[in-house]
């Protein structure tokens, strides 16, 4: 195991989400629930967008009414980057299973992200990893 292993293999295909409608006392709660550090979100069963601890920490700092902020408002929307389509700084990320731990920490780095969605072979098939998981391939 290495660098150049594939992420597939730390990838977590069980992924803890949370809808697109939900308020931010409910994301919160999820968060804490599921000891997770990241939430996939969801709008019509599609992966849509991120929202980590760091997002809810600035929320919170704002002071804002948990009970009336909607998800929407603090996630950060997805788009697919490759090395076909080219690195761009998003907070939101997706790359494809077959992707290098290598390209996957770069990428990681360059955007600021502790964690990345991951597209399976199937377009519907969504997961998720973290640093700490890529550490444990190399």
């Amino acid at each position: 195991m290495g660098y150049q292993d594939e992420i597939r293999n730390a990838v977590r295909w069980d992924l803890t989400t949370v809808d697109i409608e939900e308020k931010m006392r409910a994301v919160i709660r999820k968060i804490i629930d599921s000891n997770v550090s990241a939430l996939a979100v969801k709008k019509d069963n599609m992966v849509v967008g991120v929202v980590t601890e760091m997002d809810v920490l600035k929320y919170l700092a704002e002071k804002r009414d948990p009970d009336s902020t909607g998800i929407a408002e603090i996630m950060s929307p997805c788009e697919l980057i490759s090395r076909e389509f080219g690195y761009r700084s998003s907070p939101c990320i997706q790359l494809h299973q077959s992707e290098s731990v290598q390209n996957a920490l770069k990428l990681m780095d360059g955007a600021g992200v502790n964690s990345l969605l991951v597209s399976g072979d199937d377009d519907k098939e969504v997961g998720m990893v973290s640093i700490r998981d890529l550490l444990h391939l190399v």
